[in-house]
């Protein structure tokens, strides 16, 4: 079973994909963004440059999906897409060639859980301890529409599991989680 973990910032993706990874007895894949967020000025300032870090994360996420035959993984190509727009790449370079990879990316995907936006408060720090990207809620709100409408675009309904809002609990969560997988 391949399962994506997805949602905007302070949504519990981590936790969440932590805890269903145990749960199903497979390999947790971190989210491994640090080729999006760990770059120079330049690079920041260069779309080009930022538009082929992008298409590396992907293909850094793919290679060590690759290696398991059943996983959780933390964030998925939709949220890398999110980012391309978030950083307006889309209206710098050609966003064809990401649009395609994420497309053919999503396809690998079992389940794709996606957590819903303002349920939880948008801390400081991330649940692994590092600062949070980005802590504005009308970014974060837009971001969350965007892996969802992302999400619903590339992949039949059922393959998108969705958590309801009134579900908070990490316990709850992951019983929900489990029960639709179980359909």
């Amino acid at each position: 079973m391949k399962i994506a973990i997805s949602g905007s910032v302070s949504t519990g993706k981590t936790t969440l994909g932590k805890a269903l990874a145990d749960k199903l007895g497979v390999a947790f894949i971190e989210e491994n963004l640090e080729t999006i967020f760990r770059v120079t000025q330049a690079e920041k300032n260069d779309p080009t440059k930022r538009a082929k870090l992008m298409m590396k994360c992907l293909e850094r996420k793919r290679a060590l999906e690759l290696k398991e035959q059943s996983f959780v993984v933390d964030r998925c190509p939709v949220d890398i897409l999110n980012f391309w727009f978030a950083f307006n790449l889309h209206t710098k370079v050609d966003t064809q060639p990401i649009y395609e990879r994420c497309r053919e990316d999503m396809a690998l995907y079992d389940r794709v859980v996606l957590l819903p936006y303002g349920v939880l408060p948008i801390d400081r720090e991330s649940a692994d301890g590092g600062l949070v990207r980005s802590n504005n809620p009308w970014g974060q709100l837009q971001g969350s529409a965007l892996i969802s409408g992302f999400a619903h675009h590339y992949l039949e309904p059922e393959k998108i599991i969705q958590i309801p809002k009134n579900i908070v609990e990490i316990g709850a969560r992951l019983n929900f989680v489990g029960s639709a997988l179980e359909k």
